[in-house]
């Protein structure tokens, strides 16, 4: 089925000169996908049909997702796109926002019209995402921008997995999930050199080694007490011991869990703390910033050898790409019967 092509025309010039369209001129070589660059300029083209047949639940849904998820002033539609990424054979309302004042960004709502469910592309301060076209597959073509460098330009897909929606920039993962990928960043960028074999990687360790993976890991899913500002200078999550019981011995190996729990700290103080409350059986975390997840990290290579793989990670300083890596980080994981699939043997810097 041919896709349809939907483009809201925008006015403001100061609008415009601030989400221009990349030029293929500009697109890195870097892990490109083998296709052509889509043709691209300037040039919005002017509102057309047929945005009436999207349904009206599913425009009343993107519309409110979008309210409740794209909240920095400045924040108007570029482009809009018809194309099945959720691979259940329906076409979702894929579209181009440009968000913010000042520091203006670029990024990519999927939502899906058969679940009512919204997806974000977005790595604000990192990269700028964009479509571009879309092939005659259906597939989008998405441009990804180095915030830092404005030249490197990347040219790559919208990958769904596991109800994430990932830029696909071509990298050969030799199967490996995007979230896979995702779940031992922070053990790239937070963790010591060593081997998991022994069952000691974090029981053995000062508390300082790790006191940051703990105040990181599996943060999409702890539950927020309560944020900064108001009456409370500190944010404050927590995870059950059985959310972090299930992290350290299933992914990390580690067979002494309760000497971790002795080792955490017993108050909040110096910007940061990990603590547990036995009352209540929780892993609390604070901070007075939120300068610990100052760090992000790119996948640059997968090698696999028998049922082990091994990631390469390149680790940056600060949340966008200045220069060199501060550090290359290989990660090293096996195939395990958990509900993740894999587990760490070793992490070598």
């Amino acid at each position: 089925m041919k896709k349809k092509v939907l483009a809201l025309f925008l006015s403001m010039a100061l609008f415009v000169a601030g989400c221009g369209a990349v030029t293929d001129e500009n697109t890195s070589d870097d892990h490109a996908l083998p296709i052509e660059s889509p043709p691209v300029d300037n040039t919005v083209l002017p509102f057309t049909d047929p945005v009436e047949k999207i349904p009206e639940e599913a425009r009343a849904g993107f519309s409110a997702y979008v309210g409740e998820n794209l909240t920095l002033m400045g924040t108007m539609m570029w482009n809009l796109y018809m194309s099945d990424i959720t691979g259940d054979g329906i076409d979702d309302i894929c579209a181009t926002y440009c968000t913010g004042s000042g520091m203006i960004s670029k990024l990519v709502v999927v939502y899906d019209i058969q679940e009512n469910r919204g997806y974000k592309l977005s790595d604000r301060c990192t990269y700028d995402y964009m479509i571009e076209d879309v092939l005659s597959d259906g597939q989008l073509v998405i441009s990804r921008t180095d915030w830092a460098d404005r030249d490197n330009v990347v040219f790559g897909r919208i990958a769904f997995d596991e109800d994430e929606i990932f830029f696909d920039d071509g990298l050969d993962r030799k199967g490996l999930s995007f979230k896979t990928l995702k779940l031992f960043e922070d053990a790239a960028v937070y963790l010591p050199a060593g081997e998991t074999g022994y069952g000691d990687y974090f029981s053995s360790r000062d508390f300082s080694e790790i006191r940051e993976f703990l105040l990181c890991v599996d943060n999409d899913d702890a539950e927020l007490v309560h944020g900064m500002g108001g009456d409370h200078e500190t944010a404050l999550y927590r995870m059950s011991y059985e959310a972090l019981y299930d992290i350290l011995v299933k992914i990390y190996k580690e067979q002494n869990i309760d000497k971790v729990i002795e080792n955490m700290d017993e108050s909040y103080q110096d910007g940061i703390a990990v603590c547990y409350d036995p009352e209540d059986g929780y892993i609390y975390r604070e901070m007075d910033s939120f300068k610990p997840f100052d760090f992000h990290s790119e996948v640059v290579n997968v090698d696999k050898n028998g049922n082990e793989y091994t990631i390469t990670y390149e680790v940056y300083s600060g949340t966008v790409n200045t220069g060199d890596p501060m550090s290359t980080v290989y990660v090293t994981i096996e195939e395990s019967d958990n509900r993740y699939g894999y587990s760490l043997v070793r992490i070598e810097k």
